[in-house]
Formats: C-alpha cells, structure tokens, sequence
C-alpha cells in the first residue's frame, strides 16, 4: 500500500477519531477499485457494518434497497448532499461522489449531533477525497493490464481460452500466459475461475434468480455443473451458500418484525 493510498484511509480514520463521527462509503460504480479491480482501501470501509448500530440491526435486503439504490437514487436529485433517516431509524447526512455529472460513490456521515452548520465542509471533505481517490486511479492504470482484466470481465462467461485472449491482444499463448501470471500473480484459469465465483456470488446474494437462471447466465451448460463448480471452490452448493449468507446477514431479533 502506497502513502498516498495511507493518507486517504487516514483521512477518513482521522474525521472518526478526532470527530466522533462514523463513517462509511458506499462504491456505486467501482470507484474504488482501481482500474485493474485490485481494491485500493480495505472492504470494511466500504460497509456500514464496521459500525455497532449498522452491524447490529442489518438487514440483507432492507440496508441494500436504501443505502445502495434509494439513496442512490436521491444522491442524483440532491448532488451538493442531504440529511435522511434510513430504515433503521439511523441519522445520517449523505455526500454524493459525482464525476460529469455521474454518481460514482456515497459517503454516509453520522453523529447524534450533526447539524446542517456543518453540511459545507464535510462536502468540501468529500470532494477532496474524492480528488484524492481519482489520482489514486489513474497512477495505477496500465492500459496492456486493463485490457486483460476488461477482456476477462467480457467473455468470463462464454468459454473462451487462452487463446482467444492471446488472439485479442495480439500475442503468443506462451507470452500472454505470463503476462497474466508474472503481473496478477495468478494464471489465466485462476483469473477466469475467479470471476465466474465473483459473479455467481453478485447473483445469488443480489437476486432471486433461482440456480439453474444463474447457472445459463454465467455459461453452464446445466444446474448441477455450475453447482459442482461452486462447491469444488466455496465448499458448499450455490442453495447452501446463498441460505447461509441471507440467514447471516438478517439478525434473528429482526428476523418477524414486520414494517409499517
């Protein structure tokens, strides 16, 4: 981890610290991944769950709707931030993170005491991590990379090989095979075998889609192979690890309580 990335987690550590305030982003875009999608700051800056009340009343699908889509959607109506309660009955003053006129990210502030007095400056704080995050971004691009990792991100689902990588950006097998292992560290079936989990792992935590839906969406030919895949990786079946994920992440206490 470079200094620069360092100052920008420090920054953030130091408006908790000093302040009282906490603190949480939320990655709309994939801001926070740089362009080789190697995160830049640890994930638990990422979550409100790194707070006692958020962790203690999380809910899976209630917390995702309105931190990531409802407050989304305000964020582009009210672009300089706003104050809201989220469903929890949490307090909190949100600062959209636009760049020409996109949301790329939310930054959620909270403090029993916060008032409006103190809306321009955390906004003048938010710009200027924001400016920070984007030099951060474009100091580790690397076109030839950013190409593999696009390339991957495209046809990860599809069956392509080595080959048709090697083909597409003009190079050997032999020398796009180390390519990808001397400079990600892993080989290419690593890489695709990674991002076909990361994708079914999006899918079942994200949707309802029942398995054999996930399984024709990332390019398997039948359920019961893409549920033999998921399990030589994760250890458990795609129904298992997505019961286990939504039981995890929705607190008993909560489990019946209805809404208004």
């Amino acid at each position: 981890m470079t200094a620069s990335i360092d100052f920008f987690i420090q920054s953030i550590l130091d408006l908790e610290t000093d302040l009282g305030y906490e603190v949480a982003l939320m990655d709309v875009h994939g801001a926070f991944p740089h362009a080789l999608h190697v995160a830049l700051i640890e994930a638990e800056l990422h979550s409100h769950q790194r707070h006692n009340h958020c962790r203690l009343h999380f809910n899976w699908k209630a917390c995702v709707d309105h931190c990531r889509y409802a407050m989304s959607e305000r964020a582009l109506k009210e672009p300089g931030g706003f104050t809201h309660h989220c469903w929890s009955k949490r307090r909190e003053m949100v600062f959209p993170m636009m760049v020409s006129g996109k949301l790329e990210a939310l930054l959620f502030v909270h403090h029993p005491t916060l008032t409006k007095a103190q809306q321009p400056w955390l906004r003048l704080f938010t710009q200027g991590l924001f400016q920070q995050l984007q030099a951060l971004n474009e100091g580790h691009q690397d076109p030839l990379l950013k190409k593999i990792h696009d390339w991957i991100h495209r046809h990860s689902n599809d069956g392509s090989t080595l080959s048709d990588l090697a083909q597409a950006l003009h190079l050997s097998n032999s020398r796009c095979s180390h390519l990808v292992k001397d400079h990600l560290g892993v080989s290419f079936q690593e890489l695709m075998t990674n991002k076909r989990f990361e994708k079914a792992r999006h899918l079942l935590t994200s949707t309802d889609l029942r398995v054999h839906q996930i399984a024709d969406l990332l390019g398997y030919g039948s359920s019961s192979a893409f549920s033999l895949f998921f399990a030589k990786v994760s250890g458990k079946t795609p129904s298992q690890w997505r019961k286990e994920q939504k039981a995890s992440n929705t607190p008993p206490a909560r489990a019946t309580v209805k809404g208004p």
